[in-house]
């Protein structure tokens, strides 16, 4: 009896926490900031042309001038 006591008391102790609609708002915006910043570094880092040289690879194996 006692552990259904206590998830009666859990279940009511986490609803209160979300309530808080604000923080959790905030918490969105900036792990989607993080994101940003870290796509953002990544292209700066090389990246892009990492990326457009498997491209290139692929579209010159399509043209039959594979290497």
């Amino acid at each position: 009896m006692r552990i259904c006591e206590f998830l009666l008391y859990w279940i009511n102790f986490s609803q209160f926490g979300s309530k808080e609609r604000g923080a959790t708002l905030i918490e969105y915006v900036l792990i989607v900031a993080v994101i940003a910043v870290a796509v953002f570094a990544a292209s700066q880092a090389g990246l892009v042309s990492a990326i457009q040289g498997v491209f290139t690879d692929a579209q010159d194996c399509i043209g039959g001038t594979c290497s």
